[in-house]
């Protein structure tokens, strides 16, 4: 499946997974407008909802990459385009990337990087705005533990559920 094919709102692979309060609900179903109205207005808060478009991993590339001491996040969003257009081979500008630094225990920085072509961002943009929602961010299935520690769920059973391209509210 390529990175447009991905985001095509007619799919019969999309989750949709709504937390509130430690409780977590997903809607399977062929129509991802009615899938968000559905999980949505049950808590008729959809301009203050958050929505991440979760999408299979290979829709993006990611990698590590140290980082020196002095660098600020513009050293290192600049470094991570530059690693991004080489590892992916297209140019800067059609880049989308993320980056989130850690520090090693012995003092070393490293930049987890997240990049994808721009252009999948801006097609899943527009696919929730024609469907009257705002996507707030993008990430990867393989990122989905982040979501279970904030919902307190299982890392396994937030796994299940997003198979295919899912949304979360």
């Amino acid at each position: 499946m390529g990175f447009h094919q991905a985001l095509d709102s007619n799919q019969n692979s999309w989750v949709v997974t709504t937390a509130r309060q430690a409780k977590v609900s997903v809607h399977r179903g062929l129509s991802l407008r009615h899938l968000l109205d559905k999980s949505l207005g049950a808590f008729e808060a959809k301009l203050a909802t958050s929505l991440t478009l979760l999408l299979p991993d290979h829709c993006f590339h990611t990698f590590q990459m140290p980082c020196m001491p002095q660098w600020g996040p513009q050293d290192i969003e600049a470094e991570s385009r530059l690693e991004a257009a080489r590892l992916m081979r297209l140019p800067i500008e059609t880049l989308s990337l993320d980056f989130e630094v850690q520090a090693l225990p012995n003092g070393v920085l490293l930049a987890q990087v997240m990049a994808c072509e721009s252009s999948l961002v801006q097609d899943a943009v527009a696919l929730f705005e024609k469907l009257g929602f705002q996507l707030n961010s993008i990430t990867s299935h393989s990122d989905v533990h982040t979501y279970a520690q904030a919902w307190r769920v299982s890392p396994d059973l937030v796994r299940s559920l997003v198979q295919g391209s899912a949304v979360t509210c």
